[in-house]
């Protein structure tokens, strides 16, 4: 361990003695030069849709991928007055229509509720989709019908005739949504959008959520009014109970609805597009998310049967399950933990004769496709390494993958639909991210979209301190964990320096990642430029290492990670350029449970802790993210409460700020307000800082700065001294 962190200090990036120090007003107040590439849909052929700011104005462009350059222009906000700016586009199958947001009222961390404007490519001429605010409207396959949800019903719009249908009927706010998800599917199983067209068009599936059962929770809306108002919406905390989830299909030629029966299950988290003309997938969970059946769907019939089922002594990952894909003749691609890795699966059409097409002590990380001429699969993994992902294809028969991108570093990409072309993204700890494209067939790049050239001059003359990664000893002696340290820039291995662990820690989670960190990785900077020792480990039950790393913590949620950032804190007290008596710890939402734990279990290591929008007693989040790890609390009540950060209130002994946003719709501040609640009667001095109507992500105005004000001052008094 010592002679891997020698070598580290022969590292650390040499500080230009002339160079500017960076500033919270740099990272939070001031326009970085960076520039962000996302948004962009392959259309067929070598070409693709995005929208963009150019010269004053919004346009949606098509753009000729192999050169990027643009092909011609659909969408100028110049033409017109009463759309200025575009949140959101959807092209139609026919590329012939577009819908276009031009307002937006935010709700929760996908799902919005837009003004939406149906656009004419041809005539250049829009009409208004619906006088109010609706949510996640979509073409039919065949670009004649806009179904969208308005006050948790469903409608239809003609585009031929201008007739809208009213699909369903019963929608009511808090007790039935039709066609979009509730607060714990959004936010848990990552999608707003509940219903999928056949292929043919004719029928409509969708998933509708009784929430009556569900508990109200009821946040403040304090703003400048003289009675704060009340804001109340369903959430199921652990334990308690869930939406009744049903599935519907709906017929437009008949204008009829038929109830789809799924069997015994807890949860639907999957509705897509079948195979066949007229049919669909649908998923289902048990509710300890370790039974998943995937059900094909025959709307003519309206029958289901079951296609494959899988289970898991502990729990299956949905996520790394999501790119259930069908070939051209029907037969299945599938990624499963089943070896132990997350690799990519064969199925006949009948889920039958399961044959493992990737192999190996890696994981797939990102499955993009199947390419039926090559008969080649493409796919992101971490073969070069669990902190690194690059880009492969392989043969479907197998063979050894064949790397298409950087090895080291962090690599992805969005290909054309043929796969001969795709655009690579590229980061390390170093970079910011540089966007080209690239010819799949040779490997060459044929066209430069962005290299953040300014921005990469930016941090040369702010002297960026990048980070040099490591090993650290886990509690378990025969397990060592991936870590990084920013080092200060004039670093002296005589003197003695205060170290600053940041970390997240959730199941599945990497934090020490060979990719540019954006915003915080500015601030760890500023901070090493400031005479701190930056460091950051993920503990067992993070991500990148096997499911056997990532379910350690399975039912002990918090309990291996606190001793391993202990492990972690005990080795760096032991460096002879460390001062153990300023050793603090910091991080957000599930990095500041840990933040949390860290200080009350282990206040004898950690002096000082931050501990921003935590989760402090698992009973208080949501029943699908909490319930995959820990089960309910009835049935393992210890692993709630021996891993709680009120069960050790008392032993606080540091520096400890405790940070909330009043308007937190995932982690209640409610967290925060018990967790200071068992502070205060066992007589402990903290600090608090609480802010009204913010969100989980606290930002908003100079919010993000003020905030991070505070940290950077709570250290400088607390752990500097």
């Amino acid at each position: 361990m010592g002679r891997k962190l020698a070598v580290l200090l022969l590292l650390v990036t040499s500080w230009v003695l002339n160079a500017q120090k960076i500033t919270l007003e740099d990272i939070w107040t001031k326009p970085l030069p960076w520039k962000y590439f996302q948004g962009v849909e392959m259309l067929p052929g070598h070409r693709a849709v995005r929208g963009e700011f150019q010269h004053g104005s919004y346009r949606i462009n098509v753009y000729d991928v192999s050169t990027w350059k643009v092909e011609k222009t659909l969408f100028d906000s110049r033409n017109f007055d009463d759309i200025r700016y575009v949140y959101d586009f959807t092209l139609s199958p026919d590329e012939q229509k577009m819908l276009l947001s031009a307002e937006r009222h935010p709700i929760y961390r996908h799902s919005t509720a837009d003004k939406y404007y149906v656009y004419d490519v041809s005539s250049k001429k829009t009409f208004l989709l619906d006088r109010s605010f609706v949510q996640i409207p979509g073409f039919s396959p065949d670009g004649q019908r806009v179904v969208y949800v308005k006050d948790n019903n469903l409608y239809g719009l003609d585009l031929n005739d201008f007739s809208v249908a009213q699909i369903t009927s019963d929608g009511e706010k808090n007790r039935i949504i039709n066609g979009k998800t509730d607060w714990v599917y959004e936010e848990e199983f990552g999608f707003v959008r509940a219903y999928a067209f056949s292929k043919s068009g004719r029928y409509l599936a969708y998933l509708k959520f009784d929430e009556s059962r569900v508990p109200e929770f009821t946040m403040m809306e304090y703003d400048d009014a003289l009675y704060p108002k009340p804001v109340r919406f369903k959430y199921p905390k652990a334990g308690e109970p869930n939406s009744k989830v049903s599935l519907h299909i709906y017929d437009f030629a008949t204008q009829k609805t038929r109830d789809i029966d799924l069997g015994d299950y807890e949860y639907i988290p999957r509705l897509k597009q079948g195979f066949g003309d007229d049919e669909f997938v649908a998923m289902t969970f048990n509710r300890l998310q370790n039974d998943l059946k995937v059900y094909r769907v025959d709307a003519g019939t309206w029958n289901a049967g079951l296609l494959i089922r899988r289970t898991d002594k502990r729990y299956i990952d949905l996520e790394a399950t999501d790119n259930f894909t069908y070939m051209s003749d029907g037969k299945i691609l599938w990624s499963s933990e089943k070896d132990g890795y997350n690799h990519v699966y064969l199925y006949d059409n009948d889920g039958q004769n399961e044959r493992q097409i990737t192999r190996g002590k890696w994981e797939v990380t990102h499955f993009y496709g199947y390419n039926p001429k090559t008969r080649e699969i493409y796919f992101q993994s971490t073969i070069p390494g669990s902190i690194h992902r690059a880009v492969y294809k392989q043969k479907i028969k197998g063979g050894k993958p064949v790397l298409l991108s950087p090895g080291k570093g962090t690599s992805s990409a969005d290909f054309t639909r043929d796969f001969q072309y795709f655009i690579l993204t590229y980061t390390n700890v170093e970079t910011p991210p540089q966007v080209s494209v690239i010819r799949t067939a040779d490997k060459q790049k044929t066209a430069v979209i962005s290299d953040n050239k300014p921005m990469r001059e930016w941090l040369k003359s702010h002297g960026f301190v990048a980070k040099s990664f490591t090993r650290f000893p886990s509690a378990d002696p025969s397990v060592e964990l991936n870590g990084w340290m920013m080092l200060p820039p004039e670093f002296d291995k005589s003197k003695k320096y205060p170290v600053l662990i940041y970390g997240y820690n959730g199941p599945g989670v990497q934090t020490v990642r060979d990719a540019f960190g954006w915003h915080n990785d500015l601030y760890h900077a500023m901070l090493a430029q400031n005479g701190y020792i930056v460091v950051s480990v993920d503990t067992r039950g993070t991500g990148g290492r096997g499911a056997e790393f990532k379910k350690a913590t399975y039912k002990r949620l918090g309990r291996l990670e606190t001793d391993d950032l202990r492990a972690v804190g005990e080795y760096l007290a032991s460096l002879p350029y460390v001062d153990k008596q300023r050793i603090g710890v910091w991080g957000w939402s599930f990095g500041g449970f840990m933040a949390a734990n860290a200080i009350l279990q282990n206040g004898d290591i950690f002096r000082a802790a931050i501990a921003v929008a935590p989760v402090t007693d698992w009973r208080f989040y949501d029943t699908v993210y909490t319930e995959r790890y820990l089960q309910t609390p009835q049935e393992n009540p210890d692993g709630y409460d021996l891993n709680s950060p009120l069960t050790y209130a008392d032993h606080l002994r540091g520096k400890f700020l405790l940070v909330h946003g009043t308007a937190d719709d995932n982690v209640h501040v409610q967290n925060s307000f018990r967790l200071a609640r068992k502070l205060q009667e066992a007589g402990k001095p903290f600090q608090m800082m609480i802010y009204p109507d913010k969100n989980h992500g606290i930002y908003g105005g100079k919010t993000r700065y003020q905030l991070y004000r505070i940290m950077f001052d709570f250290l400088e008094n607390n752990l500097k001294k």
